[in-house]
């Protein structure tokens, strides 16, 4: 959850004191490869996932693991963020706003 939230408040506020123009991770739409399940809690969810595209050039995310705190390997085996809106979160096939963390993932986009 450090991380994230480094992600989220910490990089934006330093790149703005760096002087870039560019805030925030690029945020792409995504098919998921299976279910995104969640608690309708009232909060937005990040969940650590691989980013790659299918052979129509569509970007498709799966989870990277265990989805904890303390589940460093799902951090460090992701290179993007699901975006979860309240509810109880997405199923198969259907489309999520994802955030790209790597170069490699920025590079599938472009």
């Amino acid at each position: 959850s450090s991380m994230v939230s480094f992600e989220l408040f910490a990089r934006p506020a330093l790149r703005k004191m760096m002087g870039h123009r560019q805030l925030h991770r690029p945020l792409v739409p995504a098919i998921a490869s299976h279910d995104f399940e969640r608690r309708d809690d009232g909060k937005i969810h990040f969940v650590r996932v691989v980013v790659s595209q299918n052979s129509e050039g569509d970007f498709t995310v799966a989870s990277a693991g265990a989805q904890g705190s303390h589940q460093l390997s799902a951090m460090a085996g992701s290179n993007g963020l699901v975006v979860l809106s309240e509810g109880l979160g997405v199923r198969k096939g259907e489309i999520v706003n994802t955030m790209l963390l790597t170069c490699e993932a920025w590079s599938l986009a472009n």
